[in-house]
């Protein structure tokens, strides 16, 4: 089946290989050259939440953050997929509350916490999580912001055809490099819209949100200013444990990790280095760490090393009793 790729990452254990993941990756240049491949770079896949970088841009570009007085916090959150710990609602909180309306007003859905220990107090407390600890609901508190400065309907944020919504598949399409009819559109895990684009086109628009090539000037300048909101706090982008949050912390501000729900994950090294998609066909993240590792080696630019990503990039298999018996390894 085409859409599998080619092998990513094999699952050892006791010396032999117990699973498989296959996949596509495209490494680029700041020009959108490729530097490296594997797969179909062509495959369109779901890009899910790797693109909230993207689709933050109308927040920046609308006035709506100036006007509402944003700090760089509530811009972070507006691009996270965030772990719903105490700390990611209230900035998720604060941002509704500059802007004048409700938790009510978020059409994003409710989930149990990606944060382990928050899910845990909030079972011993007898609370559900609100609505506020979605993963996702900084994403749609800055729509909302967007909405509610355009003077838009505000019920149907969420619709393809709402122009919020016409506006980002347009943002999306001119960085990727691809017409808008070709940017493939459904329904996220959140509601929102979900775009389908290819491998490529989803490095090709890392590569130019960072270095602003191919966009206009107030393009380039909005994305310069999420991507650097969205590097000064790597614990609001992700979480605890978490690879983005990791990864942006052992690139020192220079590093853009964003994943997205079935293994989707793309980035840049701001500063005109290479921006990267992945995607492993069967949804397992457990094999983005060391596909991405071993990618990034082989196009010429090495992650960096750092305590907090050796579980990331190199995972390991344990059994009940503590004890390591195998590891997720690149394959290639």
């Amino acid at each position: 089946m085409r859409t599998c790729g080619e092998l990513l990452a094999v699952v050892t254990r006791s010396g032999e290989v117990e699973s498989v993941h296959g996949g596509h990756v495209a490494v680029v240049d700041a020009e959108g050259q490729v530097l490296f491949g594997r797969g179909g770079l062509d495959t369109p896949v779901w890009v899910r939440s790797s693109v909230k970088p993207l689709q933050v841009l109308p927040l920046l570009l609308s006035g709506a953050a100036d006007a509402f007085g944003l700090p760089g916090e509530a811009l972070a959150v507006a691009q996270a997929s965030h772990s719903g710990t105490d700390r990611h609602r209230e900035v998720v909180g604060q941002l509704l509350e500059r802007v004048g309306l409700p938790p009510s007003a978020l059409r994003c859905g409710r989930h149990t916490p990606y944060d382990d220990a928050t899910a845990v107090a909030l079972l011993r407390a007898g609370e559900e999580a609100d609505v506020l600890r979605c993963n996702c609901s900084g994403k749609h508190a800055a729509m909302l912001a967007v909405c509610r400065h355009q003077g838009w309907d505000i019920g149907s944020y969420r619709a393809p055809d709402h122009p919020l919504q016409r506006w980002i598949r347009e943002l999306l399409a001119t960085a990727a490099g691809v017409a808008p009819s070709a940017v493939g559109v459904g329904v996220d895990g959140c509601g929102a819209p979900v775009w389908r684009l290819p491998v490529l086109g989803l490095a090709v628009a890392y590569a130019r949100l960072a270095s602003g090539r191919g966009l206009s000037g107030d393009v380039a300048a909005a994305g310069a200013r999420a991507l650097g909101a969205f590097v000064a706090h790597p614990e609001l982008v992700a979480g605890p444990g978490r690879l983005d949050t990791a990864l942006i912390r052992a690139g020192e501000g220079r590093l853009v990790a964003k994943i997205g729900g079935e293994a989707v994950h793309a980035g840049v090294w701001r500063g005109g280095g290479p921006a990267w998609a992945l995607k492993v066909a069967d949804g397992a993240k457990r094999a983005i760490g060391p596909a991405l590792a071993r990618s990034m080696a082989l196009a010429g630019c090495p992650l960096p090393e750092h305590p907090d990503l050796a579980a990331h990039v190199a995972p390991e298999i344990v059994n009940n009793l503590g004890e390591v018996v195998g590891a997720v390894e690149a394959a290639f």
